[in-house]
């Protein structure tokens, strides 16, 4: 299995002859020339929703407040589409499946400073779907609890989940009411439990990521008239995640067809994937695409791209939650926002 990054990595002559192909090849051909894409930040306008969406009301049953709530969620989980331009509209495909996934699991590692722990680094894995979210510790503390959670996710209202780890690497989670909908969310804070007083601080924060994704994409057309089309079926990612050795499929003909499908989500599965590091926000993304068109113009493109990001999150003061039947205030402090949406373009 390749990622992105071995398509760029290699030695002597080797190295010069696949860039002068790679460089020709993006030359001659307005089809995708090669597998990596850029994983973009999610808006500042859909993050402002978000946060809407994932604050706990300030009064409750203030029916104003639920209203802007239910409005703020409703513009959040519209589908994002764009349509094609009035030229691309022109093109019909018989058949146009893109559908991309992207799961994500966060390191964690210890600071310096602020209340320390023993535990010096772990990970969370996280799962999406429509209606849940899996959520996995590699350091829980107890081994019933290695399969991971299953959370059902709300159109209604904000959960909180609280999961202890070993040596103490807990973590407190929020997940917005973001059943069935296009953007989804979940709020990971530090916190450690501190007896009859409250979910206290500590120093974790996420140093990478590791990506794993699923995609496919199938498509028939016709140009009319017996005149010869070509459709290009990809999946591309960013930097560093695995996608299969062949990551286009194509064919040119009076009625071309195409299929590609890849994944590397695999439940229980050992293998790891390269651990992407860096400063926040961390970013993943994978894309499938159909390109409908000629042997030298793209018509029409089709795709779907899934994008998951983490970034710094900042928590409201007076945050509380109920914990072995205890009340129990919670710290601020940092906490780090996971971020699952998808783009779609017909």
């Amino acid at each position: 299995m390749k990622t992105t990054l071995d398509y760029f990595l290699s030695f002597g002559s080797c190295a010069a002859l696949f860039f002068a192909v790679q460089h020709a090849r993006a030359d001659e051909s307005p089809y995708p020339a090669t597998p990596e894409i850029t994983a973009t930040a999610l808006d500042a306008e859909t993050h402002a929703l978000l946060a809407r969406v994932m604050s706990p009301p300030k009064k409750e049953g203030d029916y104003e407040e639920e209203k802007q709530r239910t409005k703020a969620r409703s513009e959040l989980c519209a589908d994002r589409i764009r349509l094609p331009t009035e030229g691309a509209s022109t093109v019909k495909a018989a058949l146009a499946v893109t559908d991309t996934n992207i799961a994500t699991e966060i390191e964690f590692k210890r600071g310096s400073g602020g209340r320390q722990t023993e535990a010096e680094s772990f990970s969370v894995r996280l799962e999406f779907s429509p209606d849940d979210l899996l959520i996995r510790s590699s350091f829980p503390r107890y081994a019933s609890d290695a399969a991971g959670l299953l959370v059902s996710l709300s159109e209604r209202s904000r959960r909180s989940v609280w999961i202890e780890g070993k040596l103490g690497s807990d973590l407190l989670f929020f997940i917005p009411p973001v059943a069935d909908c296009s953007v989804q969310a979940i709020a990971i804070c530090p916190r450690t439990y501190v007896p009859r007083s409250t979910l206290a601080a500590t120093t974790y924060s996420p140093v990478g990521a590791r990506y794993y994704v699923s995609g496919k994409a199938d498509g028939l057309f016709a140009m009319g008239a017996n005149e010869k089309g070509k459709i290009q079926a990809n999946i591309r990612a960013s930097r560093g995640i695995a996608l299969p050795g062949s990551w286009f499929n194509f064919s040119s003909s009076t009625t071309p067809s195409a299929t590609i499908r890849f994944s590397s989500i695999k439940v229980d599965s050992t293998e790891k994937a390269a651990l992407m590091t860096g400063e926040l926000p961390l970013l993943g993304a994978v894309e499938t695409s159909l390109n409908l068109g000629t042997d030298t113009n793209v018509l029409r493109t089709m795709s779907s791209r899934s994008t998951i990001e983490v970034s710094r999150f900042d928590l409201r003061e007076g945050e509380k939650i109920t914990v072995r039947g205890s009340p129990l205030s919670i710290e601020t402090g940092a906490c780090f926002l996971v971020t699952k949406w998808r783009d779609q373009v017909r």
